[in-house]
Parts: C-alpha cells; sequence; structure tokens
C-alpha cells in the first residue's frame, strides 16, 4: 500500500491523507506466493479471468495468505479498508470493520469488455464478491457508474455505497490556450488500443480530417506505424510532454469501449480541455452529462468522427466547456476531499 506504483499510486495518497485521521495506521498485504501468481496470471490470460482474491480458482489461496497476514500483525485495528480488490474471510477475529474503495465491479465491466470471463466464472466470481460485502461495513467507488454497479450487481444496499471520488495528480492550468489550432490528444498505454478506443479512434479520424483538414492528432503511449496523415504518436516520452499536449489540445478524445473509471479525463479538464468518449461507465459523469464534454452513443466510427467535427467547428462552446469542465474538477477530484469523505463516512 505504500508503495506509490500499486494502483497508479491510490493506496499510497490515500494512506498519505486519510492516515493522519487516525491514532495509528499499518498496511497489510496478503499476495500470493510467486508460484501461485504465475499460474493465475498464465490462466487469467489464457481464459480472460481477472487477477483477483474472488477468481474461483485462486480463492481459498488468498484466504490463506489473508488469514496468516491478518493474525501476524500486532495490533487490531478498528478499521481494514481494502484497495480494489477485498477478501474478507468469515473466521477473521477480532471487532474490525471492513471497508472497500474500489472502481468497478467485474459485471459492469463484462458488460462491455472485447473479452469477458465466461458465465460459468462470473456467476462463481459474483458469488464469492457479495458474500464478503455482505461482511463489509461500507463501499466507497471512485465514480457514480461503479456505486450504481455494487447496488445492481450485488444487491447493496444504497445506503452503504458512497460515491468517494478520487484525486487527481495535475495541477490546474490557467495559461493560454491557441483554440485556433485543432489538436486532438489522447493518452493510453501499449496494448490497450483496442479497449482504450485507438483503433476507434484512428478509423474516424479520416472522415474528420475530410471537413476539417488541418486537424491534428496526438497519441501519448504507444508507437505507431503506418498511423494516418495528420497523426503523431509520443512514446516514451516525459510526463511533461503529456501535460505539455493536454494543455495545447482542443479536445481530448478518448472513445474507450471499457475504460472502469479513467483518470485521464478530469486531468484533460484540469488542463481546460474538454473531453470526448462513449456513453459508458464514468464517462458521463466526467463529462458532466455533456456541459463539459462529448458522449458518443455508440461504438461507431463515423459518430465519433462527427462528435469531434462538431465540436472543432465551435470553438467559443469548446472554451466554455473548458472552463466550467475545470471549475468542476477542482470541487470534485482532490486526494483530500475524497479522504475527508471516508473518514466522515466511517464516523458515522
Amino acid at each position: 500500500m505504500s508503495d506509490p506504483s500499486t494502483w497508479s499510486g491510490t493506496p499510497k495518497r490515500m494512506l498519505d491523507h486519510l492516515g493522519p485521521c487516525f491514532s495509528r495506521t499499518g498496511t497489510l498485504n496478503y499476495r500470493l506466493t510467486p508460484a501461485q501468481w504465475f499460474l493465475m496470471r498464465a490462466v487469467g490470460k489464457l481464459l480472460h479471468q481477472p487477477k483477483s482474491s474472488r477468481n474461483p480458482y485462486f480463492n481459498r489461496a488468498f484466504e490463506k495468505q489473508f488469514r496468516r497476514a491478518w493474525g501476524a500483525m500486532e495490533w487490531q485495528p478498528d478499521h481494514c479498508l481494502h484497495f480494489s480488490d477485498y477478501c474478507v474471510p468469515d473466521t477473521l477475529a477480532g471487532r474490525t470493520r471492513h471497508h472497500v474503495y474500489t472502481d468497478a465491479t467485474l459485471m459492469g465491466t463484462a458488460k462491455f469488455h472485447p473479452q469477458p470471463p465466461s458465465e460459468s466464472f462470473l456467476a462463481g466470481y459474483r458469488k464469492i464478491s457479495r458474500r464478503y460485502l455482505e461482511r463489509v461495513d461500507r463501499v466507497f467507488t471512485l465514480n457514480e457508474w461503479s456505486r450504481r454497479s455494487f447496488i445492481e450487481d450485488h444487491g447493496m444496499p444504497a445506503e452503504r455505497v458512497l460515491n468517494a471520488g478520487f484525486g487527481i495528480n495535475v495541477e490546474p492550468w490557467t495559461g493560454e490556450k491557441n483554440w485556433d489550432r485543432n489538436l486532438l490528444v489522447t493518452v493510453l498505454r501499449p496494448r490497450t488500443e483496442k479497449v482504450k478506443g485507438l483503433d476507434l479512434l484512428l478509423e474516424a479520424f479520416p472522415l474528420v480530417r475530410r471537413e476539417i483538414p488541418d486537424v491534428e492528432l496526438a497519441v501519448v503511449g504507444v508507437a505507431l506505424n503506418g498511423a494516418p496523415e495528420g497523426v503523431t504518436g509520443y512514446f516514451d516520452q516525459p510526463r511533461a510532454k503529456t501535460l505539455e499536449l493536454m494543455r495545447a489540445a482542443a479536445l481530448f478524445t478518448m472513445p474507450a469501449l471499457c475504460e472502469l473509471n479513467g483518470i485521464v479525463y478530469p486531468e484533460a479538464l484540469a488542463s481546460r480541455t474538454p473531453v470526448l468518449g462513449l456513453d459508458r461507465y464514468a464517462v458521463p459523469e466526467f463529462a458532466g452529462g455533456g456541459r463539459y464534454g462529448f458522449i458518443v452513443k455508440q461504438a461507431d466510427a463515423r459518430e465519433v468522427a462527427d462528435a469531434i467535427i462538431g465540436a472543432l467547428k465551435d470553438k467559443a462552446a469548446l472554451q466554455r466547456m473548458a472552463a466550467e469542465g475545470q471549475r468542476f474538477v477542482v470541487e470534485r477530484y482532490s486526494w483530500s476531499a475524497t479522504a475527508e469523505r471516508i473518514f466522515q463516512a466511517l464516523n458515522r
């Protein structure tokens, strides 16, 4: 948890902001043995199964490791906050209240994922998840979509699920932007081109270029081969380059097929850049229902292209959306505010 590279640094940042609210804090790691972890990764890659304590084939191994780590603790906590994954065996002793901070349910994820797990796997996964959630006091989600998913997919009482939000890791940018430049930007990692919507965006880009010949697309994070004219890849570049492009862009475009939370959307808004995404997961929330972003209904290249063309042809509207979107992000997405929401809920 104290490792800043774990789950995009979320546990470390939460520990920094939430930890001072308590008299004592600690971390617990119930990682599988190297052999078990290798086997789960191999099986998961072959059968499209997540690396999770609720994986039916590896659940017992996770529970064994959790009990061992729990029993080795020198003191009994009042609260245990599980990040992303969660494991709450029924034999745990003590008065600890367990809570979960996570971005999605697997059932919600599988709805749009190009390679979802099998129905039988999902059934086993759901059974274990519900068993654990019966022992959980509260679930804190990163977005409203995942909050609804826990209520609908797992039948959790609404009062036990709170959209706590999260923090972004960039400062709001107030510099001058050249709105005459028709620059689009998207950000992703290698081997996520399909799920992050790059394939769809590259299919839509030539359609946009027919209407707006000087449009540019900056793709950050992957190496490009044979990209259409006007598309530039920025692979293995420093973080500063990503921020530079984000701040220069007129529109952040990521029509992701399966992006559960997408911290990059509010990061773009912090840079006064409106966002574009598909009508799924947390995108409508980040786009303010259309007030500071464009929500494309279908994963269709023509629809994506039309939304981009309409956005770039109304720069006055883009500027208004950029200002309002940045205000929204500053008010909502900070680690201190998220920690405060969680702390107040724990006290209640």
